[in-house]
């Protein structure tokens, strides 16, 4: 269904009538009884529940469509929530078996909460499924037999396959690293293990890129290998990237979707006494043991406490907040952890993985969806930085992945004029969106990205005002979603309690409202030192507090990788001539990068600088990393061959000069992620 076409009845109509209503109801009652941020929250689940029932009528009662599965009717719907409900008691059976303290013996125990929450999600993501399938036609062979891809091609050439044969063969290197250890040395079985990934990552290399073009399962298997490197080699407990023990406790909590219960292991990892002050590299080993042995006395004695509440832990903050959807990746790895009884520091290593396998897997679809600059998203997301990001607790890589998938929807279609938008097209891009922006808002500017969209692809003017209408409703409600808490909620009034006891964010905001021209002045003085290429080490070689550059000897190196990304996004030329970008889009996506950067700069000046400061505190560089890809939108292209894509995304003809050097380019990234990794990881 395009964009501005709709078969709606008058029955339909009034569904949907009584749904708004409902839906207004219920916002209006959350936002009275409730704080800001779960107000919205539960009024944007009650919308976007409304949504579900509103197309589930749709297409099951009233408009009857050919799936893959039979015909939409009654009867489907039926099945699709009667196998939901099914799966949701199953997910709070394995729930429940996984609690140390709670049994699915006992009733009690059981969370009608979890429950729901189960199901909800099981059944949309079968409808999603079903509306989203058509009845299978079977490819011809020029013999007039059917053809069928063999399960081991699809296994070995699709990114689930690869994503599974990856982390088999990332844990299998661990039993010689393991021997190495005990006989040399644990710096030797580290340095094993590291040239044991680098070496798969060479095979990854000549089997999914040289032999067969697929950038994404290139970038897949190296993603997931160098990961895998810092999940299992780094210390397994926090202090070891910005905030993790923050991101770990919230991570913790979602992972029982309510009434968590926590050991005092948990508590240790979150108050991370080995870096009380400054990070304590000997307490920080040292702590390994200490949090491995709380871990086996909590389980042997079954010492554990209990947070009924749906919130963190351990700081009891409140997990009704649009940004907990960053931490789902981890706690689904958490989840699956405490499912098989692992101990505690294993536990905490999967919920790690479960960040990185989301990261690795999301970035790998859009460089295989978008139609250029795959070169450009493939060394944006091997940075250093970005790669030990999605190896940590941090909702960083959720923002980042998602953001990108959402630009490579975007740059698709902008890149077919000729082709209508479809509602179908359009909810990926907004999911997309939605999922980037919900841990950090703060980026919201890149909705813009949509206003690029050329008219020709609606099939009328009407068409295109109400998609214009519906980007800009799209856009209010990012924003909404963090500035309601800022106007309503006294803390977030009072700032950030971290940047000292001067922050004051009421405070801040007044003074920037009286002088403007004074606050413009220190925003672009410093904008103009973040974005500096002197500075670009910060956002592609750091590894927080295991190091923030390297050694004198390769200092002048530092800026290497940011060249490498100026040279590939301008090299990665356009791969559809359809695509391209006039002087007025790239100065609307330049002024969509600009104002981000100066949102951030600004959100930080508000919440964690001092009020009246000449300066912005706690900006840090990896907030760039998120807009990287837009910016490189903006890059002229020089062609040197090309690569020629199909409409499936995959590979027909590439010239071997474009092949070398995005292979040239690529291993520079990713030997920089191999030295960083040996420098701060290995010797540290």
């Amino acid at each position: 269904m395009t964009i501005g076409k709709a078969d709606l009845s008058k029955a339909d109509i009034g569904v949907i009538a009584a749904l708004f209503v409902g839906v207004l109801s219920a916002a209006s009652l959350a936002f009275i009884k409730l704080c800001p941020s779960a107000a919205f929250v539960y009024a944007l689940a009650a919308f976007v529940g409304s949504v579900f029932i509103a197309y589930s009528y749709h297409f099951f009662l009233r408009t009857p469509k050919q799936t893959k599965y039979g015909v939409s009717s009654p009867k489907m719907l039926a099945c699709i929530i009667g196998l939901s409900a099914i799966g949701a008691i199953l997910l709070e059976v394995f729930t429940l078996w996984g609690a140390p303290l709670s049994t699915p013996l006992e009733l009690s125990d059981w969370s009608k909460r979890r429950i729901l929450i189960f199901f909800v999600a099981i059944s949309g993501c079968m409808i999603v499924h079903v509306s989203n399938s058509y009845a299978a036609v079977p490819k011809i062979g020029p013999s007039g037999h059917s053809y069928q891809r063999s399960i081991g091609k699809l296994f070995a050439y699709s990114i689930p396959g690869v994503t599974l044969m990856t982390l088999f063969v990332a844990i299998i290197g661990l039993v010689p690293s393991y021997f190495v250890s005990k006989i040399i040395g644990v710096v030797a079985g580290r340095l094993t293990y590291l040239l044991i990934c680098f070496f798969l990552v060479g095979v990854g290399a000549f089997f999914y890129f040289w032999k067969k073009g697929r950038v994404e399962l290139f970038f897949l298997s190296s993603c997931l290998l160098l990961g895998s490197f810092l999940v299992f080699i780094a210390p397994p407990v926090t202090a070891i990237s910005w905030d993790d023990e923050i991101h770990y406790d919230r991570a913790l909590g979602l992972s029982y979707l309510g009434h968590s219960e926590y050991s005092y292991a948990d508590q240790l990892l979150v108050t991370k006494p080995w870096a009380a002050v400054n990070l304590d590299h000997e307490l920080l080993y040292e702590s390994v043991d200490e949090v491995a042995e709380a871990g086996a006395s909590a389980e042997q004695s079954g010492e554990y406490m209990e947070q009924p509440s749906f919130a963190s832990p351990i700081s009891k903050s409140s997990l009704t907040t649009v940004s907990t959807f960053g931490y789902v990746p981890s706690a689904i790895g958490l989840w699956v952890a405490r499912v098989f009884h692992v101990p505690i520091l294993v536990s905490f290593m999967f919920g790690k993985m479960g960040n990185l396998i989301s990261y690795a897997v999301v970035i790998a679809f859009a460089i295989r969806i978008i139609p250029t600059k795959k070169l450009s998203m493939m060394l944006i997301g091997l940075l250093p930085t970005s790669i030990f990001l999605a190896s940590n607790y941090s909702y960083d890589p959720v923002v980042t992945s998602f953001l990108m998938l959402a630009a490579a929807l975007v740059v698709r279609e902008i890149s077919r004029p000729l082709e209508r938008l479809t509602i179908k097209s359009l909810l990926k891009i907004v999911t997309a969106l939605f999922l980037g922006l919900a841990p950090k808002a703060i980026y919201f500017p890149v909705i813009g990205l949509l206003l690029l969209m050329p008219r020709a692809k609606f099939s009328s003017r009407t068409a295109y005002k109400r998609y214009i209408g519906f980007v800009v409703a799209f856009g209010l409600v990012m924003v909404l979603s963090f500035v309601l808490p800022m106007l309503f909620s006294a803390d977030a009034q009072a700032g950030d309690a971290r940047g000292g006891s001067d922050v004051s964010a009421s405070g801040q905001i007044a003074y920037i409202l009286s002088h403007p021209l004074d606050y413009a002045y220190t925003l672009i003085n410093f904008i103009l030192g973040y974005i500096s290429p002197v500075n670009s080490d910060m956002y592609s070689l750091s590894f927080s507090y295991m190091g923030v550059s390297l050694p004198a000897v390769l200092q002048w190196s530092s800026a290497l990788p940011f060249t490498v990304l100026i040279v590939g996004s301008l090299i990665d030329s356009p791969k559809t001539k359809t695509f391209g970008l006039s002087l007025c889009g790239r100065l609307w996506v330049l002024t969509i990068v600009a104002s981000s950067i100066a949102l951030v700069c600004t959100a930080l000046y508000v919440s964690f600088t001092s009020v009246g400061s000449n300066t912005i505190a706690g900006c840090q560089a990896r907030y760039l990393t998120p807009l990287l890809l837009y910016a490189a939108l903006l890059a002229p292209s020089f062609s040197t061959g090309g690569i020629q894509i199909s409409n499936s995304g995959k590979l027909i003809k590439e010239e071997s000069t474009t092949r070398i050097t995005m292979l040239f380019l690529t291993s520079i990234m990713i030997f920089f992620s191999a030295a960083c990794s040996y420098y701060f990881i290995v010797l540290w």
